[in-house]
């Protein structure tokens, strides 16, 4: 009977002892291992953050300002094509119908100005007919005037004014020392050339122009 009863005894202990290790192994798989939850949790806190860090990347990328660049207005041809076209195009000079115009290398070209101007003769001296001829951004636009004076002088220009000095004998007035005087100026009004003022009927009927 005591030998039963310590077998007995033996038995519950050991189930006490089975019972205790289930228990320690389910506490473990709770604390230990960590549960399928908490990584759910952790995988969807880490895909919001790259979703939120790409949104904030496209939201720069459009708002990203953009600058243009406009394209300057082309030039026109070279100083010798465009003088050229100017000697070929203008018309005889009322005092000597039967001398060609040539260059005498008084000129500001510049292809990509609004206004610049050569200078053609018929002769070497001051008193010889002049023209003005003038260019639109190397382009050839006609003459300062129809007709061509003698002592024509520029005074000053730039790239959209060319001012302009006319002289001319009265009475006994040399050649070398005319006493009348006019002054006017010729610029690019964005559609053409424009002159500033009239030139006097004295001067025109000295060269021959009325």
């Amino acid at each position: 009977m005591h030998r039963f009863g310590f077998g007995a005894a033996t038995l519950t202990v050991g189930a006490l002892l089975v019972l205790s290790g289930c228990a320690e192994s389910v506490s473990g798989d709770a604390t230990g291992g960590g549960s399928p939850e908490t990584a759910d949790t952790a995988r969807a806190q880490s895909s919001t953050s790259a979703e939120t860090s790409a949104s904030a990347s496209a939201e720069q990328s459009t708002t990203a300002p953009t600058t243009t660049t406009s394209a300057a207005p082309a030039c026109g041809p070279d100083q010798d094509t465009a003088i050229a076209e100017a000697l070929a195009e203008s018309p005889p000079s009322r005092q000597f119908p039967d001398q060609p115009w040539r260059f005498g290398g008084v000129t500001d070209f510049d292809p990509c100005a609004d206004l610049s101007y050569a200078q053609l003769e018929l002769g070497g001296t001051g008193s010889s007919p002049t023209h003005l001829a003038l260019f639109h951004r190397g382009e050839y636009t006609g003459n300062a005037t129809w007709c061509a004076f003698g002592y024509t002088d520029v005074l000053s220009s730039d790239s959209e004014r060319i001012d302009v000095r006319y002289r001319w004998p009265r009475g006994t007035d040399s050649n070398a020392n005319p006493t009348g005087e006019a002054h006017t100026a010729f610029y690019w009004d964005g559609d053409g050339v424009t002159m500033t003022d009239d030139l006097p009927d004295e001067l025109m009927r000295v060269n021959g122009c009325d």
